[in-house]
């Protein structure tokens, strides 16, 4: 049980797909144990299966939050959790294989309450489809399930093999997860393939700056970005109607007739993020501005990250462009569920970003939740971040490109 949670850890900081295929083949090791465990130690084993899966991969709450809620977030989560292996009780009166399929129905089960209800999809805990996001193949099945269909099919996996490996059928074993194998990559062959539509010419730009969410950008910042936005304009030869995405950056509302200069003076539009302050309520918002510096769209944050000051403000405007639907959201509400019905519809979804202060870890998750969105709403994603994840994801969840590197850089798709 240790390795196996230890083997689904490692997968979910690998950054190439083939590096999460072992992730395949990890959860058979819970189903072995549910055969074969006594009831009185299913608990310990679900413990150790789910502290040596999760801990690794939620020490990033460290880096954030306060230690008391860091602990609870994670260490609460994993004793909670280890519940599901009490199900080992029913195997005398149910038998080995219904508790399986028990097992398999629970877990999913709980995935979709945690992930969407009010109080609990709060909660940013990985699950397993964290260990394949990677390979396109599986989160394509989020399109018709979201990330409990991607656990669903990783589980029912594991059931398969625990069931050959318990039968003493090693011969078989082998070769079936040779087949896992084989029609993983195949599907990820003819994911990556499928059709998807256009990209409209972008230039994301991603650039530390001294301002973030809730400290307004400077003067620096908003000449900085417009430098790195004329340089890969000019490099390009760009046309007139290019968009630009900056990152995450409360540019302050004194900058406001310098960014309607920008965009008239340089035929373009322009998506930022910035703040609004009513009284007493701070709350964030993606601007598209036209090529006439004339505001195209506003949509407000609605998910306030834990260490983030403001309130949220559900919104879901769009607007046309080049024959084509436009909308904008902001950094962490593209990690909730929810933000799949507000982009269905949309042909482009702009997003600023700021994971500075996460880690590693935290912006793979972002970017495997904004690609498993980009499946369930069928459309393309572009993203702004200051340190990344700067990409664009197409309907099909396949990550077109992206900046490899989390310093300065611009991405330009749509040429």
């Amino acid at each position: 049980m240790a390795a196996s949670g230890v083997m689904l850890a490692l997968a979910a900081h690998m950054s190439v797909w083939w590096l999460q295929l072992p992730a395949l083949f990890a959860v058979a090791a819970v189903f072995v144990v549910l055969r074969r465990a006594t009831a009185r130690h299913a608990y310990f084993l679900g413990l150790t299966f789910c502290a040596c899966w999760l801990l690794p991969t939620t020490y990033w709450y460290y880096q954030f939050m306060t230690p008391i809620v860091a602990v609870l977030a994670s260490v609460g989560f994993i004793f909670l959790l280890a519940n599901i292996w009490w199900i080992v009780l029913l195997r005398r009166w149910i038998g080995v294989k219904a508790v399986s399929v028990l097992f398999v129905i629970v877990w999913c089960s709980f995935t979709l309450i945690r992930l969407h209800a009010p109080v609990m999809k709060d909660w940013w805990i990985p699950h397993l489809g964290y260990t394949v996001w990677r390979n396109n193949g599986i989160l394509m099945l989020g399109r018709w399930g979201g990330e409990a269909a991607i656990e669903f099919a990783l589980l029912a996996i594991g059931v398969g093999l625990a069931w050959l490996w318990c039968r003493q059928k090693r011969m078989q074993f082998i070769i079936a997860s040779g087949v896992v194998a084989v029609v993983v990559i195949a599907a990820n062959i003819v994911v990556a393939k499928l059709p998807a539509q256009p990209i409209l010419p972008t230039i994301a730009v991603q650039s530390m700056t001294e301002g973030g969410v809730n400290v307004p950008a400077t003067k620096n910042d908003v000449k900085r970005l417009e430098q790195l936005s004329l340089q890969a304009l000019k490099s390009r030869h760009a046309k007139p109607g290019v968009t630009i995405v900056w990152p995450e950056n409360s540019l302050p509302a004194s900058s406001r007739e310098q960014l309607r200069d920008f965009t008239r003076n340089n035929h373009l539009r322009l998506v930022y993020h910035t703040q609004e302050i009513i009284g007493d309520r701070r709350y964030k918002k993606v601007v598209i501005l036209d090529e006439d510096g004339k505001d195209a769209l506003v949509n407000y944050k609605q998910h306030i990250a834990p260490d983030e000051e403001g309130v949220g403000r559900v919104s879901a405007q769009n607007v046309r462009f080049g024959g084509r639907t436009i909308t904008a959201y902001v950094c962490y509400d593209l990690h909730y569920p929810d933000v799949v019905n507000r982009m269905k519809g949309s042909d482009t979804v702009y997003a600023p970003l700021d994971d500075v202060v996460y880690g590693y870890l935290q912006k793979q998750f972002h970017a495997a939740d904004i690609s498993l969105h980009a499946i369930q709403a069928q459309t393309t994603i572009v993203t702004a971040s200051i340190n990344g994840p700067t990409m664009a994801v197409n309907a099909n969840g396949v990550i077109v490109d992206q900046l490899k590197s989390d310093g300065a850089g611009v991405l330009a798709v749509g040429w």
